[in-house]
């Protein structure tokens, strides 16, 4: 969807959202494309206190911004919750890999790019954990 018409569906929004939680995914998803996280974070944390569990896709746009917001416990929290049938699960694990590495935890960050190595057909992110662990292997050499 082009920017603008993005825009155009974010202001049709109601203000403030109904408490009944009808307008919180597409809020959310609406403010992740827009790359709002925080807005993301505060819609989808609202959602979850309804009787209406997330979605995977919802767990991870939350996780997702959670990461992007610097919530780094919070995105390892929610970045396990994505299950392996899920779209974003690759995507997922990298996250969980990249968080990891920052946290100095670097065994458990091979961990998780070995996991989308054998797991993964063909996608970027079997390409970024090949590049990874390769990277990972030859470091220590030099």
């Amino acid at each position: 969807i082009a920017d603008e018409r993005l825009s155009e569906a974010l202001q049709a929004l109601p203000a403030p959202l109904p408490s009944d939680g009808s307008f919180n995914p597409i809020s959310a998803a609406l403010y992740f494309r827009t790359d709002d996280y925080l807005k993301t974070v505060s819609v989808l944390e609202e959602y979850a206190n309804l009787p209406n569990p997330l979605t995977q896709q919802q767990y991870f746009l939350l996780a997702e911004s959670y990461y992007k917001t610097n919530n780094l416990t919070a995105a390892v929290s929610t970045f396990t919750k994505v299950s392996e049938d899920n779209h974003f699960y690759h995507q997922s694990l990298y996250r969980l890999a990249e968080i990891h590495r920052q946290q100095g935890k670097n065994d458990l960050a091979l961990t998780f790019l070995q996991k989308i190595v054998e797991t993964e057909e063909n996608s970027r992110w079997k390409q970024y954990a090949e590049r990874d662990l390769q990277y990972d292997s030859t470091k220590d050499r030099f």
